[in-house]
C-alpha cells in the first residue's frame, strides 16, 4: 500500500502529477500524468485506487491541448509520447480516446514507418526523426484505441529494422536500452519479448527504474525490488532521462549526446516499480 499511498499524496487536489523533471523548459504536468496514470492502471493486481486513476484521468480530458493531445507542458506543445500515453491511459480505464488526439498523433508518423516526438514543422531538428521509443508507444496507443491497421503495421517493420542483433532496442531519449526495449516488446509480442528477456540477463541494470523495467520484459518479479523502498513509499530515482541534443540523431555514437536528468519526485520510478511488482 505504501507506494500507491506515496503518488496519492503526491497528486495534486485536481488530479495532476507535476514537479518531475525539471528540464530546462521546466517540470512536466501532462506527460507525467499521462505516464505514470498508464503505468499504474496497467499495473498486474496490487493495491489499485480507482478514484486516483478517476481523477488523473478526468484532468488529462479537461486539458486536452487546442491542436489536439498532450506535451511535456502546454507551452512545449503537443508531441507523440505524451499524447499515446495519454491515449494509453484513458483507454486501458474503458474510455475513448479523444478523435483529436488520435489524429493528431496520427501526424508525427514518418515516411519510415516510425514515429517522431515532435513534428516535422516544428523546426526541432533530430527530435522530428523516428525514435524507437516514441515509435512503440505511439502504436501501442493506435492498436489500443483503433486496432490494427496499416499505420500500426508500418511502426512494428520500423522496430523490427532497429532490433539490435542482441534482441535490444537503443533509445533515443533514455540513457540505457531498457525503456524502448519494454515498449517494444510489449507491442511487438511474445517472439520479441523472449528475445528481450534473454539478452537482458546478461544487462543488469543500474537503478529501480531500469530494474522495474527488466522484470516488466522478463515477466520476473525482482526481489529485491521491495528492498529498496524508502521510507515514504517510493523508490530512489537516477538520471535516466537524457535531454538530447537537436543534432544528435543517434545518441549512442555521441561522444556528448546530451544532459542526464533524474525524476527528482520519483514518480516516474515509483510507477514503473509498482507496475512491475503488481503490488507494493
Amino acid at each position: 500500500m505504501r507506494g500507491w499511498a506515496f503518488l496519492a499524496a503526491q497528486q495534486d487536489e485536481t488530479g495532476f502529477w507535476e514537479e518531475d523533471w525539471r528540464l530546462p523548459v521546466g517540470s512536466s504536468r501532462m506527460w507525467t500524468t499521462a505516464y505514470v496514470g498508464w503505468r499504474l492502471a496497467t499495473s498486474g493486481g496490487g493495491s489499485s485506487d480507482p478514484e486516483m486513476l478517476r481523477r488523473a484521468a478526468d484532468w488529462l480530458e479537461a486539458n486536452e491541448l487546442p491542436q489536439g493531445g498532450w506535451g511535456y507542458t502546454a507551452l512545449a506543445g503537443t508531441d507523440a509520447d505524451s499524447t499515446a500515453l495519454g491515449v494509453l491511459f484513458l483507454t486501458e480505464l474503458g474510455r475513448r480516446a479523444p478523435e483529436g488526439a488520435l489524429q493528431r498523433l496520427l501526424s508525427f508518423a514518418r515516411k519510415d514507418g516510425g514515429f517522431g516526438t515532435y513534428g516535422a514543422e516544428q523546426s526541432f531538428g533530430s527530435w522530428t526523426a523516428s525514435q524507437v521509443e516514441v515509435t512503440a508507444t505511439a502504436a501501442l496507443a493506435l492498436r489500443k484505441a483503433r486496432g490494427e491497421g496499416e499505420t500500426v503495421h508500418r511502426a512494428e517493420r520500423f522496430l523490427y529494422e532497429r532490433r539490435g542483433i542482441d534482441g535490444l532496442w537503443d533509445s533515443y531519449w533514455w540513457t540505457a536500452p531498457f525503456y524502448a526495449t519494454e515498449v517494444s516488446a510489449r507491442l511487438l509480442g511474445d517472439g520479441a519479448r523472449q528475445a528481450a528477456a534473454h539478452a537482458l540477463r546478461g544487462l543488469p541494470p543500474a537503478n529501480a527504474f531500469e530494474q522495474a523495467l527488466r522484470s516488466l520484459v522478463m515477466r520476473e518479479t525482482a526481489g529485491d525490488l521491495g528492498e529498496g523502498q524508502l521510507p515514504d513509499g517510493s523508490w530512489p530515482s537516477a538520471p535516466v532521462l537524457r535531454l538530447t541534443r537537436r543534432d544528435v540523431f543517434e545518441p549512442r555514437q555521441s561522444a556528448n549526446p546530451g544532459p542526464c536528468f533524474a525524476d527528482q519526485r520519483r514518480l516516474f520510478t515509483t510507477a514503473t516499480v509498482l507496475a512491475a511488482l503488481g503490488l507494493d
